[in-house]
């Protein structure tokens, strides 16, 4: 184990020996924005009209994830879920709204939807099945994508991985590394979904 994630461990230890003490304060963490927002003004954009449409169908997440504790993984079989540093809302909505984000700054000229069934649109259904703090000493996130025609059809179908090391000890900086290895997500796909779209298979 590293002895980065070797301290977020310990500091998740000795808040749950506090939490038999006392009533230590719960901290609450919500997901980093894009590391691009700034560059690619992500809602600010000057376009007149999208050239192509993309709705996010779903973003769900495995069941150990479905909780509000921030999960660390100390080795290859165990899971633990903090009880004192806890995500802010639902992990599944939290990586909803960032993907979202993240896609309207990688793809600018297309408009990201979470609902609705534009004309030709494109659909995306991802399923995060890790998004965790690995003994490795990273920030976690796999899974597999779909993406699907205006009519159904499947496009594409894809396993995603992406870590991101720990830039220092804490819960801190293992959500901002989970933040940036869904920024490394965001981009695969958006990558893919331009790749698709040069090979002519969609318009």
């Amino acid at each position: 184990m590293t002895r980065r994630l070797r301290g977020a461990l310990m500091v998740g230890a000795l808040f749950a020996l506090a939490g038999c003490a006392g009533s230590p304060t719960t901290e609450r963490y919500t997901l980093p924005a894009p590391m691009n927002d700034a560059v690619s003004g992500v809602g600010t954009s000057d376009a007149a009209t999208p050239d192509y449409s993309l709705v996010i169908d779903r973003v769900s997440v495995a069941g150990y994830l479905d909780n509000p504790g921030i999960v660390l993984q100390p080795d290859a079989i165990r899971l633990r879920q903090a009880s004192r540093h806890q995500w802010a809302e639902s992990l599944d909505q939290q990586l909803g709204r960032g993907l979202r984000q993240r896609l309207a700054a990688e793809l600018p000229d297309t408009r990201i939807l979470v609902e609705g069934d534009p004309p030709e649109a494109l659909h995306l259904q991802v399923n995060v099945e890790q998004f965790q703090g690995h003994y490795q000493g990273v920030g976690m996130a796999s899974g597999y994508w779909q993406l699907r025609a205006a009519n159904g059809d499947l496009l594409l179908e894809r396993n995603f991985s992406a870590s991101t090391p720990l830039a220092k000890d804490g819960y801190p900086a293992l959500v901002r590394a989970l933040g940036a290895s869904w920024d490394k997500v965001a981009a695969n796909f958006a990558a893919q979904i331009r790749r698709l779209r040069a090979s002519g298979t969609v318009d």
